[in-house]
Parts: C-alpha cells; sequence; structure tokens
C-alpha cells in the first residue's frame, strides 16, 4: 500500500501576538535586554538537523516551507543570556554568546515576572535532571512526515530543542494545537509570528580563509506595537530570582 502524506494543518498563534516582539541579530550582533522565558531560533548545521529540516518542510503548507530554515530553538532563563537547550549530549546550560557568530532571531515574550519565573522552574527542574535529548522522537516525527505514520514513539523525560521551549512556554499560557513533543522549530516560529529566515550561504570550509569580522550591529526589534520589555528600576522591583548557580557546560553534541 503506498504511503499516504500527513496532513499540512494550520499552524495558530499560540499566544497573542499583541504580547510577542520579535528581533532579528546578525551575525557578531548582540540581542538586546532578553528576559527569563524568552527564546531563540536559529538554524543549526549536522546531519539531524538537516533532517529536521526537510522532515518539518513536508508538514508545513507551501507557503509555510520557507520557516524550515530554523532547526534549532533555546530557551533564555535569565537577563544575562543564559539559556537552557536540548542537544544530542543531552539537555545543557549555554548562553547568547555561544551564538555570536551565528545570525539568531529572539522571540520576546510580554508576560509577568510570576510567569516568567514559572517558566524557569520548569526549565531549570528539567536542566537538574540532565534529560536527554530525544533522539527517538526526531526519528519518529520525521518517519510521520515522510511516510505518514500515524503514531509518534517518545521516551518519557526526554525532549527535543523545540520540544523543551514548547514545554516550558505553556507556564506562561501558550497553547499548541497538537502535544509539545511533535512542535518543530518551525511550528515555533510560525505560532509566535516570527519573520521568514534569511536562506544562509553554505559554511565555510575548514582550508578557507577566515572573512574580516563584520562590525556588529543589531536591527531594531519589530511587533505588532508592543513595547520592549521594561528594564531598569521598574523592572527590578518584580525581577525574577536569579536561576540558582551557572550550570556547567557540557560538551557540545
Amino acid at each position: 500500500m503506498a504511503a499516504t502524506h500527513p496532513p499540512r494543518r494550520e499552524v495558530p498563534p499560540a499566544l497573542s501576538l499583541d504580547h510577542v516582539t520579535i528581533e532579528r541579530v546578525p551575525g557578531g550582533g548582540t540581542a538586546k535586554a532578553v528576559q527569563p522565558g524568552d527564546f531563540l531560533l536559529s538554524r543549526a548545521h549536522g546531519f539531524r538537523h538537516r533532517l529536521i529540516r526537510f522532515g518539518q518542510a513536508r508538514r508545513l503548507r507551501r507557503d509555510h516551507r520557507v520557516y524550515r530554515e530554523y532547526t534549532h530553538a533555546a530557551l533564555i532563563i535569565s537577563a544575562d543570556g543564559d539559556l537552557v537547550e536540548a542537544v544530542g549530549s543531552g539537555v545543557r546550560h549555554a548562553t547568547l554568546a555561544d551564538y555570536v557568530d551565528e545570525p539568531y532571531t529572539i522571540v520576546h515574550i510580554d508576560a509577568s515576572p510570576e510567569d516568567r519565573q514559572q517558566v524557569v522552574d520548569v526549565a531549570v527542574d528539567i536542566l537538574e535532571r540532565k534529560a536527554q535529548y530525544s533522539a527517538l522522537s526526531t526519528v519518529s516525527i520525521a518517519l510521520w512526515a515522510f511516510l505518514g505514520w500515524r503514531i509518534t514513539f517518545f521516551m518519557d523525560g526526554t525532549y527535543t530543542c523545540s520540544g523543551l521551549v514548547a514545554r516550558c512556554l505553556l507556564a506562561v499560557g501558550a497553547i499548541f494545537n497538537q502535544d509539545v513533543v511533535k512542535v518543530t522549530p518551525a511550528q515555533l516560529a510560525i505560532s509566535f509570528g516570527a519573520p521568514v529566515p534569511s536562506v544562509l550561504p553554505p559554511r565555510p570550509t575548514e582550508s578557507a580563509a577566515p572573512s574580516a569580522p563584520a562590525a556588529p550591529a543589531v536591527e531594531p526589534l519589530v511587533g505588532p506595537g508592543v513595547e520592549p520589555v521594561a528594564v531598569g528600576a521598574e523592572a527590578a522591583e518584580k525581577a525574577v530570582r536569579p536561576w540558582r548557580a551557572v550550570w556547567p557546560r557540557r560538551d557540545q553534541g
């Protein structure tokens, strides 16, 4: 019997876009005024991410397929740019400084300090449990996309990069039209109104001469009339408490 293609469903907003502000950061730039609960979208490289790219393209409407270029997501857990992300070696601590050489997009969420704290608590709990990356989910979602399977396999306590972000964002009232296990980076981007990603040129080979570094620059925040997240004395009155000690970095997966 021929394989049936999975339906290409609509991707509705996970939050009201009036509560979301988008920031595009070019390579060499630094994000502005990030807060716990914001998240990062980027294009990662490697076989697993190529699989994600091609697999999620088959799950999207034709006019949304440009979003397949987003293949990684990470959650911001402090105003200093600390991240929690799921990579091949497991869930780990990282920072925005790790992404300085790559362009990325920051999705700023308008949320109360209490809701932000809940997001941080969920993320840090996952980090402290040393959760593993859900390779099984990645493979089964790819099979669902290519072969039309209706069953997705996953192990409890494991996460994909976008699944981890989606799971934590439930704490601020985000609503997804499917289980967070199946949420892909492209679907995160669409459901939060992120811009169409730029198609990046191939990465230079090791033998290629390095180009001169570009001057750091940041594109202005864009969004439907939403002011940037409050900072300074006003925000300090109800700041999210520190996310405990800085977690030791693991080797990159």
